[in-house]
């Protein structure tokens, strides 16, 4: 049994001594013990039933002065055990919030925001992946990061305004070694978080980025899953810079065979995609449909 457990029985169990102190007297009082029987009625019944009242009459006569004595310890001691009830209550529960609050304050804590550094260089490691060189022009691979930068912001600025009224929207933050893109973090807490992780896509892909991509993501979230022990929907939203419709078949050919891929391994993530020109006019419901299913 836990503590306060024990110090509800003990408040309960003095309310109780409060109530018979009032209640004892009462129903004591109120019973009439045959102080109504007449003498001449009295003489009609058997000698074994006058013995009988006779002794119920003594009884009470004994037991009516030490009435109040009772009631007064039975005052007492309910209100010296709800008074020591509550005050030990009181000081668990307050130790209980404290360590409620602390344990979320260091949550907060390993859950930090990315410098503006941070994540350039993660946009710039994006060119640099999806390109699969490092021998790039750095004023092609300044201009490709802000490009990816401000997609992401605008991205960022739909999910406030279409689930800012539902999540919590935290952008750009590292848990440890892991980077998180976006986390939607419900108000309704049975709802599960959900980790977004975005990549942009201006050329082409192969299958080994996207598996590698799908991956990253997989062991993020479940990093993050297992330190704040929480339901997470890990989603991979793939942005595409071009209209290429060829890119987009080939693209979902290979969404279809990494999924499979994952879900043998018992791991559940999706994987989207958006055109870079829908983000800006995407509605409400298509945006809560893509991010959750």
């Amino acid at each position: 049994m836990e503590y306060s457990d024990f110090y509800k029985f003990s408040v309960s169990l003095g309310i109780a001594l409060l109530l018979a102190a009032v209640l004892a007297p009462w129903l004591f009082l109120r019973e009439p013990f045959d102080l109504m029987v007449e003498s001449s009625r009295l003489k009609l019944l058997t000698p074994i039933a006058q013995d009988v009242i006779s002794l119920r009459q003594a009884t009470l006569l004994r037991l009516v002065p030490f009435i109040p004595w009772v009631s007064g310890f039975l005052f007492v001691a309910g209100a010296l055990t709800v008074t020591t009830g509550l005050r030990r209550w009181y000081k668990r529960q307050v130790l209980r919030d404290t360590g409620e609050e602390l344990s979320i304050e260091r949550k907060k804590r390993k859950l930090s925001n990315m410098t503006a550094e941070e994540v350039r260089e993660k946009a710039t490691a994006d060119v640099l992946e999806e390109e699969q060189s490092a021998f790039k022009v750095n004023s092609q691979l300044t201009s490709s990061a802000t490009n990816i930068l401000a997609v992401e912001a605008t991205l960022h600025g739909r999910f406030r305004d279409c689930l800012g009224a539902s999540h919590r929207l935290l952008i750009n933050q590292r848990l440890g070694t892991a980077e998180y893109d976006v986390i939607l973090q419900p108000l309704l807490q049975t709802e599960p978080d959900i980790v977004i992780e975005i990549k942009y896509i201006r050329q082409g892909f192969k299958y080994g980025w996207l598996r590698e991509s799908v991956m990253r993501l997989a062991v993020a979230t479940e990093l993050y899953a297992a330190r704040f022990d929480r339901r997470c929907l890990p989603v991979l939203l793939v942005v595409f810079a071009s209209e290429d419709a060829p890119l987009q078949w080939e693209f979902q050919q290979l969404r279809s065979r990494v999924q499979q891929d994952f879900v043998q391994r018992g791991l559940a993530i999706r994987v989207e995609y958006i055109k870079e020109k829908a983000i800006s006019a995407i509605s409400c419901e298509e945006l809560r449909h893509l991010v959750e299913g």
